[in-house]
């Protein structure tokens, strides 16, 4: 299956090239005068991408999750077009010509359509904190309505947050989310991949084993209802908390019946699935 992988950019390939070089040393990130000369400069453009290349896992933190995903999940990069969602600043602006061209020499298609404003250099820039909001909240929704596009179009949609600014990396971490997506990162301490599953649920011991039990049949009641809520009560809450099963009750009464929901249905089919995977990365 081809997979549609959603990517925040941030600054780290450019602040690790300035840590490398003794003459950017008193370079700011948000001294965008400078960054825009660098810019159009092709020469830098090259210096740059030679130094991505080098060492792509170590010099920039998108990638690293990027190909770290791609070695535990044994994909192709043909198989993955990358959709990189940046700021419109002069550094990012780099950041992410290069990182397309990096992307394109490995065979992996690149998208880069939809940019967000910088974040305020200064308190007081009210004006820029107001269209910082409102391009997030456009970001929101075009990554909402892209996930629904390329999910009909057949491919498997994940998301992956590891650089930018936060309101950023929040942003496309709750489209996955609420798209029932993977979302996945690099932790900064552990320095592993880190998979969040869809809906951020992760199934504890026994709560498999109910939703099994539930498939595949209509609403439980009876007996067979009160066997359940007497050895899975705790593990019934849960689920019903995720919205993976639903308790049938009347008003004023208690619950006498319980049924796996279509989101439950999907939580295991996903889990059993991802199961499968695991086992054979082994």
């Amino acid at each position: 299956m081809k997979e549609f992988h959603i990517i925040t950019i941030g600054n780290s390939l450019l602040s690790n090239f300035i840590r490398s070089k003794e003459e950017y040393k008193d370079v700011k990130m948000g001294d965008e005068k400078f960054w825009g000369r660098k810019y159009e400069n092709s020469s830098f453009f090259k210096e740059i991408l030679e130094f991505l290349k080098k060492d792509p896992r170590k010099h920039s933190a998108e990638m690293n999750a990027l190909l770290a995903y791609i070695e535990k999940r044994k994909i192709k990069p043909q198989d993955i077009t990358a959709y990189l969602s940046g700021t419109k600043t002069a550094s990012n602006e780099i950041i992410q010509s290069a990182l397309t061209a990096y992307l394109k020499e490995t065979g992996i298609e690149t998208l880069s359509p939809k940019e967000v404003s910088g974040l305020p250099l200064l308190p007081h820039e009210d004006f820029v904190a107001a269209e910082f909001q409102k391009d997030l909240s456009n970001l929101l929704d075009t990554f909402l309505s892209l996930t629904r596009k390329k999910k009909r179009e057949g491919y498997k949609v994940v998301f992956n947050p590891t650089g930018g600014y936060k309101p950023h990396v929040i942003t496309c971490a709750f489209a996955g989310f609420l798209t029932q997506s993977e979302v996945y990162y690099i932790h900064e301490e552990l320095r592993e991949l880190i998979i969040i599953p869809p809906m951020f649920y992760f199934p504890r011991e026994g709560e498999t084993g109910l939703l099994k039990r539930l498939y595949g049949k209509g609403p439980v009641r009876g007996k067979e209802f009160e066997e359940i809520m007497k050895d899975y009560e705790k593990i019934v809450d849960r689920l019903v908390e995720y919205g993976l099963v639903e308790l049938e009750s009347r008003p004023g009464e208690g619950p006498f019946g319980i049924k796996i929901t279509s989101r439950g249905k999907w939580a295991l089919d996903y889990y059993e699935k991802m199961t499968e995977i695991e086992v054979k990365v082994r």
